[in-house]
């Protein structure tokens, strides 16, 4: 009968012992995760201290912190976090993205380029990010590299994958501008103003969607219609200096 007693006294510790990590682990889970919690270095810091959790899960929690981190604009320990990651779970494509996202911030551009184009060819791995994202951020990178041709192949190649994002209409037309292609440019703007989702980007960005295109009319001496786009620009400006809770209700896009 004491065998027996201790048997299970010992299986109970057993399980206390398996699922006390568990516990702890799940306690933080939702700071690390929470892009907009203060507390979400030392909640994925305790999650990673956790005994018991490895690979998959581990790696989880060094990514996250790393996001937090670069967030901050700690650069390099985002690099280390995500090299963590990458070590743990070398296929989660998101991770090779976001330590692209530190390296280019760092200015360090090859480096950041290399990691977009693992996180693209790992993509059809683990689909959980846009993949036209991927591929706009190595355009910005090549662009500021200064390598136009490659950075409008990527442009032109995220914009097929994402037909729908404004933002990849703009920044293509920034690029045309670049290049002294004015009416390509222009072009790019009114699709990205056309594209304009007010649940996928902000005001500012509509505002700056106006701006450049009436700022490329003016350039080509067409007078009119850049002062209908930049009276769109004051538009949104007086909507955004409104309070909270004002109308926001902006004038109607210029038709062509």
């Amino acid at each position: 009968m004491v065998l027996k007693s201790s048997l299970f006294a010992g299986l109970a510790l057993t399980i206390v012992a398996l699922t006390w990590p568990l516990r702890l682990f799940d306690a933080n889970v939702g700071a690390c995760k929470d892009t907009s919690s203060t507390v979400r270095i030392e909640a994925c810091s305790r999650a990673i201290d956790t005994a018991g959790w490895h690979y998959d899960n581990l790696a989880w929690a060094y990514a996250n912190r790393g996001d937090a981190y670069r967030s901050k604009g700690e650069n390099e320990r985002a690099i280390a976090d995500y090299d963590q990651a990458i070590r743990l779970e070398p296929h989660r494509s998101i991770t090779h993205h976001n330590r692209g996202l530190a390296y280019q911030a760092k200015g360090d551009l090859d480096q950041a380029i290399a990691d977009y184009s693992q996180a693209i060819s790992r993509w059809h791995l683990r689909k959980n990010a846009s993949k036209g994202e991927y591929l706009s951020h190595r355009a910005d990178a090549y662009k500021e590299k200064g390598d136009l041709t490659l950075s409008m192949a990527d442009y032109n190649a995220a914009i097929r994958v994402s037909s729908h994002d404004s933002d990849l209409y703009y920044n293509r037309g920034l690029l045309f501008k670049a290049m002294n292609e004015p009416d390509r440019a222009i072009a790019d703007y009114t699709k990205a103003i056309a594209e304009f989702d007010a649940s996928e980007h902000t005001l500012t960005d509509k505002r700056d969607y106006f701006a450049e295109r009436g700022e490329a009319y003016k350039a080509k001496g067409e007078s009119k219609l850049a002062q209908a786009d930049f009276a769109q620009v004051s538009a949104i400006e007086a909507a955004l200096a409104r309070p909270k809770g004002g109308r926001t209700k902006m004038a109607s896009v210029v038709k062509r």
